[in-house]
């Protein structure tokens, strides 16, 4: 018997839920490559997004007995709460609502992991930028083609809003891909596992103003700067204007959109 299915007898305890999302990761060797990827410390405080029943949990403990563990759905709860007993805590709901401030934990201390829904990654990774401030970095297991975007360079098709949010926010990598034959039930695509240690620096005001500034320009990606960002008001003897007005979004570099934030402000 092959030891992924070993894993998948001892460790999937309940049907995945198609509305879940979930797909269940069961090799031993990728979650001990995506754990040690994030570099964790004894005094760091790890919190895993969607445990499932717990395999990469496991692992976590190894490193950090300070780990929480957030799900949303019940079965998976019952099942880590026999598991692992007081060794973890436990919050029962929904990563998008949960509240990183309340935490009141040091920045460089607090570190996210998660093999995480495909339905939903956009929204985590948004969640997660908007608390920089308080994450120092993190590591999940997405959809490789959303992880080839994470990454995508100027003037390429993946190239947009999440690049640009992500490489806004922190220095973002993709570590490995990973094969549709190490999850329960198997999706049918390739994963990656992807990596991003968030700035120290970060003012959230502006990155508030950025993200307006790239979803307008995004929105209408085909069409020049001087139509998608018309609303905003240059003056029309703006040196650095005058450079970017006949480009398209994809055209303009992080730090030209970062030009634009300085000079403008989109209420």
């Amino acid at each position: 018997m092959s030891s992924n299915l070993k894993e998948l007898q001892t460790n999937t305890l309940f049907k995945a839920k198609k509305s879940l999302g979930q797909n269940f990761l069961i090799d031993k060797n990728i979650i001990s490559n995506i754990v040690s990827s994030l570099n964790i410390n004894k005094e760091d405080t790890v919190i895993e997004i969607g445990p499932g029943t717990g395999l990469m949990t496991e692992k976590i403990l190894e490193y950090t007995k300070n780990l929480i563990v957030v799900e949303i759905d019940n079965r998976a709860i019952n099942v880590l709460k026999s598991k692992f007993d007081n060794k973890i805590k436990i919050i029962e709901g929904d990563i998008l609502d949960f509240d990183f401030c309340s935490l009141n934990i040091k920045k460089s201390n607090l570190k996210v992991i998660g093999n995480i829904p495909y339905y939903i990654t956009g929204d985590i990774f948004f969640k997660l930028f908007y608390n920089t401030n308080y994450i120092n970095s993190f590591v999940l297991t997405i959809q490789k083609e959303v992880a080839q975007r994470l990454v995508a360079p100027i003037n390429t098709k993946g190239y947009g809003i999440l690049s640009l949010a992500a490489n806004y926010c922190g220095n973002p990598k993709v570590l490995f891909d990973i094969s549709a034959n190490c999850f329960t039930p198997k999706p049918k695509v390739t994963s990656s596992a992807i990596y991003i240690i968030l700035n120290n620096t970060f003012d959230l005001d502006k990155f508030k103003s950025f993200m307006k500034i790239i979803k307008t320009a995004f929105n209408q990606r085909r069409k020049k700067i001087s139509n998608s960002l018309k609303n905003i008001i240059f003056d029309k003897d703006d040196d650095f204007w005058n450079k970017i007005k006949d480009l398209r979004a994809e055209n303009l570099s992080i730090n030209d959109y970062m030009k634009i934030v300085e000079k403008i402000y989109v209420q």
